[in-house]
């Protein structure tokens, strides 16, 4: 069984990277490269309105991770292992959405895909093994 500070920093170390993969390239479209803020403003300067939602939740993503490292701070571990596996989906999402497109795409949709997925990996674990409760 993995201890507590593992399971914490991995939960912290994907919070930070899938944070930092929203300013890494996305979208690259000729000579432009664009970060996942960019990628969406295009599209939405395109008039694909629909993306509006999404947009919301994304600008989220960095404040939901320095929130989980607070509730850490806090010792709610288990409201930061929930709100970790929902930002992981929610980065898993994005970064697999923009994979999925027939745009070529930088570094940032692998990184939030990955650092997505640890925090999913963690906080299901977590809940799985029935680590110390907080």
């Amino acid at each position: 069984m993995i201890g507590r500070r593992v399971v914490d920093g991995l939960l912290v170390a994907a919070m930070v990277l899938g944070a930092i993969s929203g300013w890494l390239t996305w979208t690259v479209s000729g000579s432009a490269e664009r970060n996942s803020y960019a990628s969406l403003r295009a599209a939405q300067r395109l008039g694909i309105e629909q993306l509006t939602p999404f947009r919301v939740v994304w600008f989220c993503v960095p404040v939901a991770a320095l929130g989980l490292v607070v509730l850490l701070l806090a010792r709610r571990r288990d409201l930061a292992l929930i709100s970790g596996g929902i930002v992981g989906l929610v980065l898993i999402g994005f970064g697999g959405a923009v994979l999925l497109t027939p745009v070529a795409s930088g570094v940032g949709p692998w990184l939030a895909c990955l650092s997505g997925a640890v925090a999913v990996t963690v906080s299901i674990s977590h809940f799985a093994q029935g680590v110390g409760r907080s």
